[in-house]
């Protein structure tokens, strides 16, 4: 079993720190943790330092940081996913499998079928699923949720992206789920084959609400030259073609990638 993770919201730097009150109780209070227990520190910057307990009291835990490195753990181009947000407890499922598969960000689509409308008190959640899925999946460098919006600002923002992107020779992508439109939709097979040779930059992906995103709003989709990805028989919810999608990023990407070792930036190799 490795080392249990602690999330420190700020850079890591070689010396004695406490970590903040959430972490400190999860360390005493539910790992049982005790001075001499060895863990792993993360800042979500992409930095882990492994480290030592050294001093507890009831309410504080006190680590000694041994070295720094980084290791950020997440794509190794940057991808965006925006996704009409389901209700309930499926929110935990959305961002653990975006985090899990490297999503540098999450961006909750306003559509015209969306069921949840997203609030601070939801936005701030979604933070919190991020950080214990990064504790679980030894991910360093945190998703960024950003604020919601809708769907034609959306497909704006993503071709200004393109266009920054084709100004500077660095390709990308934008693919959009959707099962109907037959002469637009490619299945995902199609899609990977057709662009096996690009090593993409940058790449947007959109997943509707449960009742989908209506045709109108993917025909605007494909006049801004997003690709419709058809993810197979089966009807899928939300939280899987959230895995279904970034997977494929993963693939394009080419994830192995980012599995050089880690970067020692302070003190010495553990």
């Amino acid at each position: 079993m490795g080392l249990h993770r602690y999330y420190v919201p700020q850079a890591l730097s070689p010396g004695k720190i406490f970590l903040p009150p959430e972490e400190a109780h999860h360390a005493l209070r539910v790992r049982r943790e005790s001075v001499g227990d060895r863990c792993v520190l993360f800042d979500g910057l992409g930095n882990e330092a492994p480290a030592i307990i050294v001093s507890t009291t009831k309410r504080d835990c006190e680590i000694e940081i041994e070295s720094i490195r980084f290791a950020p753990r997440d794509l190794p181009g940057s991808f965006t996913l925006g996704v009409s947000l389901p209700k309930g407890d499926r929110l935990r499922a959305v961002v653990e499998k975006a985090v899990e598969l490297g999503v540098h960000e999450l961006v909750p689509l306003l559509t015209e079928r969306s069921v949840k409308i997203p609030t601070d008190n939801s936005i701030e959640k979604l933070q919190r699923f991020v950080i214990e899925a990064c504790k679980q999946c030894e991910r360093n460098r945190l998703m960024e949720i950003k604020p919601p919006i809708d769907f034609d600002t959306w497909l704006g923002r993503a071709a200004e992206n393109a266009a920054e992107k084709n100004a500077l020779t660095e390709p990308s992508f934008r693919i959009i789920a959707h099962p109907d439109l037959a002469e637009h939709r490619t299945t995902m097979k199609q899609f990977l084959v057709s662009n096996a040779a690009i090593q993409p930059h940058h790449g947007f992906a959109a997943i509707g609400p449960e009742g989908g995103f209506t045709d109108d709003e993917v025909l605007k989709a494909v006049n801004s030259k997003w690709k419709v990805i058809d993810l197979g028989s089966r009807i899928l919810r939300v939280e899987t073609a959230v895995a279904s999608l970034a997977t494929i990023a993963a693939v394009l990407f080419d994830d192995k990638q980012n599995t050089f070792p880690p970067i020692i930036i302070a003190g010495k190799p553990q």
